[in-house]
């Protein structure tokens, strides 16, 4: 993934095509095509600006959130849940 990450950094080599590309991935006779990885395969496949994107919307739900006239309560359970989410994804 990483090889793919640096021969491909601006953009990537597509979504879903770590399985196609990997040398390492097509030669292992278990492989199931994806990375151990999660951070690993989105920088494999979508590159630098795959990775800025969603990294800059969190933050700006993070402080649209923070500047938000909602209770204290409300705020800090949604940051909580999109944080949690951001974890899962």
């Amino acid at each position: 993934a990483l090889g793919m990450f640096r021969e491909h950094m601006v953009l990537g080599v597509g979504p879903g095509r770590f399985g196609e590309l990997s040398t390492t991935s097509v030669r292992s006779p278990l492989s199931d095509g994806k990375p151990h990885s999660a951070p690993l395969q989105l920088a494999a496949e979508q590159g630098v600006v795959g990775m800025v994107l969603p990294v800059l919307a969190f933050g700006w739900l993070l402080y649209a959130l923070w500047r938000s006239p909602r209770s204290t309560a409300v705020v800090l359970t949604a940051g909580t849940a999109l944080t949690g989410l951001a974890a899962v994804a």
